[in-house]
């Protein structure tokens, strides 16, 4: 769980390190688009691409502990004593 959490840890601050650096200066664009909205909405969905991914890897990293302790308590049970 600790290098999940030191992972999504790196990958936030490289998220708030690169939106700091890509805030639009001119909210509108010559064009007349808002590029404040489309960058508050990459930003969102950057949030929720990490949440997601955090899940992700808690869950495959339980399912890998459980599989772990099944096969440890199968090997006991495999195991015979010598006669």
């Amino acid at each position: 769980m600790k290098r999940i959490n030191i992972t999504i840890g790196f990958l936030f601050i490289y998220f708030v390190v690169m939106s700091v650096l890509g805030y639009p200066r001119e909210r509108i664009a010559p064009d007349g688009t808002d590029r404040l909205v489309t960058y508050l909405l990459v930003c969102a969905l950057e949030l929720v691409v990490l949440i997601l991914l955090r899940w992700v890897l808690i869950r495959r990293y339980k399912m890998r502990e459980r599989r772990r302790h099944d096969m440890e308590q199968y090997a006991r049970y495999d195991e015979k004593p010598d006669e």
